[in-house]
């Protein structure tokens, strides 16, 4: 890796704890480039303005998260083992990334322009996204009877949803865990299985239940 791609890694894990930690707003550069090692002068040279270094960090993001498990997704041979890779890349991704998890969230309670920017961005682009790989991957697994019919859209959100919302209450949820008995880890194993089974099991076909309806 060259040296200034070694310095723009520094710079964006350092922008994206600051900008988690104190929202868009709230960052200052000076601290950005105390915790990249830089000094601030160095820091403008590569992204001029903050505004642009978040819209950067928000990029960061998006990549490191197709590239941790995005592949793996992507060339599975089943639904089943597209949707039982996405949960487990998911949510090993989120907790091993807490403060992307932080970032995320305080950038959609700020209004979520940079986010939904970035994202249309992405959604336009050739390069498939995960959204775009799970979309395709739940209309596939419809048109070959493999799941009932389902809003493709809605369906992401849900799974996304279900994968997340854990790790947002984690310090709550872990005095809970705590009085029951149970590890993080016990926790999150069990979380894993649970969310494949709920998901997987409630789009599958049931020839059944569609016939008891006709």
């Amino acid at each position: 890796m060259g040296e200034r791609n070694v310095t723009d890694s520094r710079i964006l894990e350092a922008a994206l704890a600051e900008f988690a930690h104190k929202g868009k707003d709230g960052a200052r550069t000076q601290r950005i480039a105390d915790a990249a090692g830089i000094n601030k002068a160095m820091l403008h040279y590569y992204y001029r303005t903050k505004e642009r270094l978040y819209e950067a960090a928000f990029d960061f993001v998006f990549k490191r998260l197709l590239v941790s498990f995005g592949r793996s997704v992507q060339e599975a041979d089943s639904f089943a083992v597209m949707l039982e890779r996405f949960i487990d890349g998911y949510m090993s991704f989120v907790r091993s990334s807490p403060v992307i998890v932080r970032f995320l969230v305080a950038e959609n309670l700020e209004g979520g322009d940079v986010m939904g920017k970035n994202l249309k961005r992405l959604l336009e682009s050739r390069e498939p996204t995960l959204p775009q790989i799970l979309i395709k991957g739940f209309e596939e697994a419809v048109e070959r009877g493999e799941i009932r019919p389902v809003d493709p859209w809605q369906t992401v959100l849900s799974v996304l949803s279900i994968c997340i919302f854990p790790m947002i209450i984690q310090p709550t949820l872990a005095v809970a865990i705590e009085a029951k008995g149970e590890t993080l880890d016990d926790f999150w194993e069990a979380r894993r299985r649970h969310a494949f089974e709920l998901i997987y099991h409630g789009l599958k076909a049931d020839p059944d239940r569609e016939g008891s309806r006709s």
